[in-house]
């Protein structure tokens, strides 16, 4: 049920990231930041944005594919 929970929580956070959230929904996102959890998930889906937005002739820091590789299978 935690699972569930939790994956929930990240994709309400991720709607909410994206600017996508029903209204609905819009309470439940901002109580799920208010956790450890939430805002790693903040943290971790506008750096992933970052990334998709970036300038693809942009060197990344070296061992950045492997540390978003880690984040992700986390």
């Amino acid at each position: 049920m935690a699972m569930d929970t939790n994956k929930k929580n990240r994709e309400l956070i991720s709607a909410l990231s994206d600017g996508e959230i029903p209204d609905v929904d819009r309470e439940l996102a901002l109580a799920a930041l208010d956790t450890p959890e939430g805002r790693q998930a903040w943290a971790l889906f506008h750096q992933i944005g970052d990334v998709l937005r970036a300038d693809p002739a942009t060197d990344l820091s070296p061992g950045f594919a492997e540390r978003m590789a880690a984040r992700l299978e986390a």
